[in-house]
């Protein structure tokens, strides 16, 4: 029979609850640390041999590793950069529970490394090749125009036919629509 409470949960008042559950025919109370469901006859086996935690199946490297990452709350990218984990530590590894691995990474002084720095345009490629016939003035026109909108919570401008401005986002749409 298996019974599932609260981590908090005090071994005497589970016993308790499982005693007045079954009485007599109650052997013994086995706790498992962390499992969140019911567990296959397996599982138990493993439980009852003492082992305590249920077996973790064991899965890809790369997602072992996305999985750790993301308790650390960083990217698999970032966490290969601070030389914690590996490619090569999830390959031998991954039969493991990913939490406990998190765990002890954090009980080693664990910092977030800083963010990866976004890819954006190089600063040598071209514009891009919707803008290149049109004049600078429309271009500017209508960043002004799309930036407004993009900050401000007045302006509804995906209607169609009826799209509501504020007096700002209005001057910047007549602004726009003069210069094409």
């Amino acid at each position: 029979m298996q019974i599932t409470c609260s981590p908090d949960a005090e071994r005497v008042h589970v016993e308790s609850v499982a005693r007045a559950r079954h009485g007599a025919a109650l052997v013994r109370v086995v706790p498992v640390p962390r499992a969140d469901r019911l567990l296959r006859p397996s599982e138990i086996q493993w439980a009852l041999a003492g082992r305590g935690l249920v077996p973790v199946e064991a899965m890809p490297p790369r997602r072992w590793l996305a999985r750790v990452a993301w308790l650390l709350e960083c990217s698999p990218g970032q966490l290969e950069a601070t030389g914690r984990l590996t490619t090569e530590d999830g390959a031998e590894c991954s039969a493991a529970a990913p939490h406990l691995a998190a765990e002890l990474i954090r009980s080693h002084g664990w910092r977030l490394p800083p963010p990866e720095p976004e890819p954006g345009p190089r600063q040598d490629q071209p514009p891009p090749s919707s803008a290149t016939g049109f004049s600078v003035t429309w271009r500017a026109a209508r960043d002004a125009y799309l930036g407004h909108l993009v900050r401000c919570p007045a302006c509804i401008a995906h209607r169609l036919r009826n799209p509501i401005h504020c007096e700002t986002g209005s001057a910047l749409r007549c602004t726009y629509d003069g210069a094409s």
